[in-house]
């Protein structure tokens, strides 16, 4: 078991990343010569891949819940949150997303309304 005393937020943050990212020069190796023996022979890409996809997970050490979550095509971690992109630039120098034709017959407006140019039409009860 491998087990570590922190006793600082930034020690626990290096250690966490420093474990996840280590290097595993056994497996480079391994993959290097299973890469060139499978050049060698003349198959088809779709197959070369395959055959190094498989060399690459029987040499792996996975857990039974990796394993599982990779037989299933489950994600390993999931986000709480979204991401949205707001265009800051000067009002001059945004662009704008086009509307569909379907959208342009119904309406005079050209682009589709975004979160900053909604934003100052809306009137707050105070």
């Amino acid at each position: 078991m491998d087990l570590q005393f922190i006793t600082d937020m930034y020690a626990c943050a290096t250690y966490v990343l420093n474990y996840l990212s280590k290097s595993n020069s056994g497996m480079s190796k391994l993959l290097r010569e299973e890469a060139s023996e499978i050049l060698q022979g003349n198959r088809p890409i779709k197959d070369q891949l395959r055959m190094l996809g498989n060399s690459f997970i029987h040499a792996s050490e996975f857990s039974a819940q990796e394993a599982v979550y990779s037989i299933l095509s489950l994600p390993l971690s999931n986000c709480s949150r979204q991401c949205t992109f707001i265009n800051s630039n000067a009002p001059l120098k945004r662009v704008a997303v086009m509307k569909s034709k379907k959208e342009l017959e119904k309406c005079v407006c050209v682009s589709v309304t975004s979160d900053v140019s909604r934003h100052p039409r809306k009137e707050y009860n105070r």
